[in-house]
């Protein structure tokens, strides 16, 4: 999966993080499910002003969802984007964690913590941003 981001606290004009690769699922029930997945990532950051940070990376992934009480899930995801010519001092840490309670068929009350730690982020700005959203999703 790739992804497009834009992040203006923490001076991110554009991220862009192309993913390619295989997956497995590891553990499946009706109550749960656990997949991995490795591949290939190109990762293009352009900050505000001059500065830009781009590479090719490995994306290691990996992703679960937990059924709970009345019907609603959790959804953790996680993934590591490590440089492939410099993977200690550049790389990208990525988490998700998704609580989906139905309300009707087909809306669902939606509240997730998104953490991201860039080890190489825009001058003076933070290497950890933490993001918390609480809305709506439509069910299909």
């Amino acid at each position: 999966a790739s992804s497009a981001e834009y992040d203006e606290v923490e001076h991110l004009s554009l991220r862009l993080t192309p993913k390619a690769g295989p997956g497995v699922r590891i553990l499946t029930s009706e109550k749960y499910k656990w997949n991995a997945d490795v591949g290939v990532a190109y990762v293009y950051e352009r900050f505000f002003g001059p500065s830009e940070n781009k590479y090719v990376a490995v994306a290691l992934g990996t992703d679960g969802s937990f059924a709970l009480p009345w019907g609603s899930t959790l959804t953790i995801r996680g993934e590591y984007l490590p440089a492939v010519d410099d993977w200690t001092k550049d790389y990208l840490l990525n988490g998700t964690a998704t609580l989906l309670f139905p309300m009707t068929e087909w809306l669902s009350f939606k509240s997730s913590v998104i953490e991201q730690y860039d080890n190489t982020p825009a001058e003076d700005t933070s290497n950890n941003s933490v993001t918390g959203t609480v809305g709506l999703a439509l069910v299909f």
